[in-house]
């Protein structure tokens, strides 16, 4: 039996999407203001003042940023809250979040592709 090459190769480039899995293009870095209703991103907009507010202490990674963050400012649930709605709108970012053992630091990190480092330097510093 003989395959057409070029039909195999179409076919494979269009399986993860007939097989409801995501496509391996990566997304642009640019947040999708659309990922968000209104109301929330007015809330995100209150829940990322908090958070930039609570940081202690800042590290410059490789390819992003980690955050040590003031628990009394912010708690693990409202980290996770915004965790989950930047991953909305930017969904070009990983996202770390850490609570350490014994009551140790809570802390967030954010990495990405290139160019997520230089937009994190941009938007969040």
């Amino acid at each position: 039996m003989m395959i057409d090459l070029k039909h195999f190769l179409m076919s494979m480039a269009v399986m993860p999407a007939l097989l409801g899995q995501p496509a391996k293009t990566a997304s642009p870095i640019a947040c999708n203001m659309h990922a968000l209703s209104t109301i929330e991103r007015e809330q995100h907009a209150v829940m990322s003042r908090r958070l930039l507010e609570a940081v202690k202490t800042r590290r410059a990674l490789r390819g992003g940023y980690s955050f040590e963050l003031n628990k009394a400012r912010i708690s693990f649930s409202q980290v996770a809250e915004w965790v989950e709605k930047e991953q909305r709108c930017c969904p070009f970012f990983d996202f770390r979040v850490e609570h350490s053992r014994e009551n140790g630091p809570l802390s967030l990190t954010l990495t990405g592709r290139k160019g997520v480092k230089r937009l994190i330097e941009t938007v969040l510093l």
